[in-house]
């Protein structure tokens, strides 16, 4: 993870504190080659339920900024912002994975963007908290069957790696990477 935004927001910068020490703390127990590698990965809400991608995907995350509508964009692409002076389209994901939004709120109304670089390409997705790390096992995810990928994909393919159950709840697991395309 490159970066932290540390807004003039204390709660923000707060948040983006926690996250960047938990980030630091847990990079060392990964291990690769190995059974039972642990898998860093970035834990954030859609709507009532639970999502996560790998660490390695997420930059940065930041204060969402302002947002820049794009004329004849798909129906989940919000539009472009200027992320420390980089131009990047910023995804609704809610809407491209159709989850049904928390009633009132609008997508510009979420505070932060996970900056998010997939093959050289960055992309920003919209997320109302600060997102948390989650330290797992391989054994932790239970791969996604071929009944859960008929119902979670579309035509640029699946979009769901697997489900993680923590404690008393279960986390899907984005395959990004076929999401954004």
């Amino acid at each position: 993870m490159q970066g932290i935004d540390t807004s003039p927001d204390p709660m923000a910068a707060i948040a983006a504190e926690g996250l960047k020490r938990s980030t630091e703390r847990n990079i060392g127990t990964l291990s690769y080659g190995q059974a039972g590698n642990r898998i860093q990965l970035i834990e954030f809400r859609l709507g009532s339920e639970y999502y996560a991608l790998s660490i390695d995907d997420v930059k940065e995350v930041v204060l969402t900024p302002s947002v820049a509508r794009v004329p004849q964009a798909p129906f989940f692409v919000m539009g472009v912002a200027n992320i420390r002076g980089t131009i990047i389209t910023i995804i609704d994901l809610e809407k491209r994975i159709e989850v049904q939004r928390q009633s009132g709120k609008e997508a510009l109304e979420y505070r932060y963007t996970l900056v998010l670089e997939i093959d050289g390409f960055k992309v920003g997705i919209l997320v109302d908290q600060v997102p948390n790390t989650l330290n797992v096992t391989e054994e932790d995810i239970n791969l996604a069957d071929e009944t859960m990928n008929a119902h979670l994909s579309d035509s640029s393919g699946n979009y769901l790696k697997g489900i993680v159950k923590s404690d008393d709840r279960m986390i899907f697991m984005l395959d990004i990477k076929n999401l954004i395309n």
